[in-house]
């Protein structure tokens, strides 16, 4: 798939929970260290892509194997957009169900069922789709993957949902809708967060595949994240709006880019050199890149760099509590 779109090299999840890459993908919004505004009390000076969408004409379904009660993602979805949201127990009979919910194929399967009916319906539409196979304790159906016992039982998973991915687009692409669909391919955080910093930046890589109309095979080094996603749909769908997200389309251009990052109660700004981290009690750590893999403390970067990140931050909180 990586050969049919456009995959990003250089983007970064901005928290390691799911809640922390719905808020980004769907609102384009840093995260706060409180919580993820997926959990906190409704707000109606959020604005989130799929409300975008809804105002436009789309249907807007979320798809989920597990439920819908984990970490209050059914009543934000519904909150912010959504016209319906499919969880576990609306999958009958499913082949097959780990701790978290149904198998990935299932999930896709399901995504390409309701696909078919909104096209059939004449409407345009918006699907999220979150699978849950590659989770512990990384069970998956039997027979689907040639299974290296040399390997954990992490890389087989991932290889079940590569599989599973691949079995979803290759049934997509028999579809009419697929030539006029955009399809973005992302993970919502990375699998363990290691390291001494206080952001282990390092843990924080993700991918990110675009597949859409247009778009010729490469592979972009633009630096981004999570937030970047709503307004580069937008971007591809050349849809104008008003929002207060934060993020920008990777199609952009723009040099001055920049990505909001979460651990436990420590929030950071990243821009690909340099990292400011600012922590409780009003501590702030600086980072300064040696390399891809190698950021090293430093006393202290360009202060406009520690202002940015409050500036960030303060804006959020701002924008949640009291609008624009």
């Amino acid at each position: 798939l990586a050969g049919e779109g456009v995959l990003f090299s250089n983007i970064c999840s901005i928290g390691n929970r799911t809640v922390r890459g719905l808020e980004g993908v769907l609102a384009s919004f840093p995260p706060l260290p409180s919580e993820s505004i997926v959990k906190m009390k409704f707000s109606n000076n959020i604005k989130t892509l799929p409300q975008i969408l809804k105002e436009r004409g789309y249907e807007n379904i979320f798809i989920y194997g597990g439920r819908g009660l984990f970490d209050n993602m059914k009543a934000f979805a519904l909150r912010y957009g959504f016209d319906s949201f499919i969880e576990q127990k609306d999958f009958k009979n499913p082949v097959f169900t780990t701790i978290w919910g149904v198998c990935d194929e299932e999930i896709f399967d399901m995504s390409l069922e309701k696909a078919k009916e909104s096209y059939n319906k004449g409407k345009p539409f918006f699907f999220l789709t979150l699978s849950v196979s590659n989770h512990k304790p990384y069970t998956y159906p039997p027979g689907r993957i040639p299974e290296d016992p040399q390997k954990k039982k992490r890389a087989n998973a991932v290889k079940y949902t590569d599989w599973a991915l691949g079995n979803f687009f290759d049934k997509a692409k028999k579809e009419p809708f697929y030539k006029n669909t955009i399809f973005v391919v992302i993970a919502d955080h990375g699998a363990r967060v290691y390291g001494s910093q206080e952001i282990p930046i390092k843990s924080y890589e993700i991918p990110l595949l675009i597949i859409a109309p247009g778009l010729k095979s490469s592979v972009n080094p633009t630096l981004g994240s999570s937030i970047d996603v709503p307004p580069t749909i937008l971007d591809l769908l050349n849809l104008s709006y008003v929002s207060p997200f934060f993020g920008k389309s990777l199609f952009s251009g723009s040099k001055n880019r920049w990505v909001p990052l979460n651990h436990n109660r420590d929030i950071g700004y990243y821009d690909g050199k340099d990292m400011v981290v600012l922590g409780l009690n009003k501590t702030i750590f600086y980072y300064l890149e040696k390399g891809k893999s190698n950021i090293e403390k430093t006393d202290s970067v360009e202060p406009f760099k520690k202002d940015t990140a409050i500036s960030i931050f303060q804006t959020a909180w701002e924008i949640y509590k009291n609008g624009l």
